[in-house]
């Protein structure tokens, strides 16, 4: 899902300045991703009296969290004949 929506932001980027005169050519593209994994157990005991309405009891948990972060560069973005692709500037600049 990352890499879908960093290609749309450089489709949509593009696009919206294609009729622009500055254009900024994209160097590389880096994504950092966190992966959270998770675990957890639980426990609960109890009993009940029915004579007299009485429930005792208690529950407990214990979780356990490891964040792992992943770091992805991306090599310059290209279009389908291998060009560079280039993210222009939605401002128009006057030539004075």
């Amino acid at each position: 899902m990352a890499i879908e929506s960093i290609r749309a932001d450089l489709l949509a980027a593009r696009q919206s300045g294609e009729d622009c005169d500055v254009r900024f050519p994209v160097a590389s593209v880096t994504v950092q991703l966190q992966v959270v994994a998770t675990k957890g157990v639980g426990a609960k005991a109890g009993f009940k009296v029915p004579v007299v309405s009485l429930e005792l009891g208690g529950d407990g948990s214990r979780q356990w969290q490891n964040t792992s972060t992943i770091t992805v560069v991306l090599d310059p973005p290209v279009d389908r004949n291998g060009m560079p692709v280039k993210v222009t500037s939605t401002t128009t600049v006057s030539k004075g």
